[in-house]
């Protein structure tokens, strides 16, 4: 987590483009790279950082809740 606050600090006020990935990591709780993930989340969420994504992320984070059906 130490590395991630200078990168949030940095993009403070900015628009960034949130990729699959990041949902993905957040979602599953990937032990790799939820300590990165989840405080930039948090950033977003506490407006810090102006994030955004499209439908086609939106799209390939649904598709294995889809596969397992996990609806919710």
């Amino acid at each position: 987590m130490d590395k991630i606050n200078p990168v949030i600090a940095r993009l403070a006020g900015s628009r960034v483009y949130i990729d699959t990935n990041i949902f993905i990591y957040f979602l599953d709780g990937n032990k790799e790279f939820l300590a990165v993930v989840a405080p930039f989340l948090e950033a977003v969420a506490a407006g810090k950082i102006i994030g955004y994504t499209g439908d086609a992320v939106i799209a390939e984070t649904m598709v294995r809740p889809y596969k397992i059906g996990n609806i919710a």
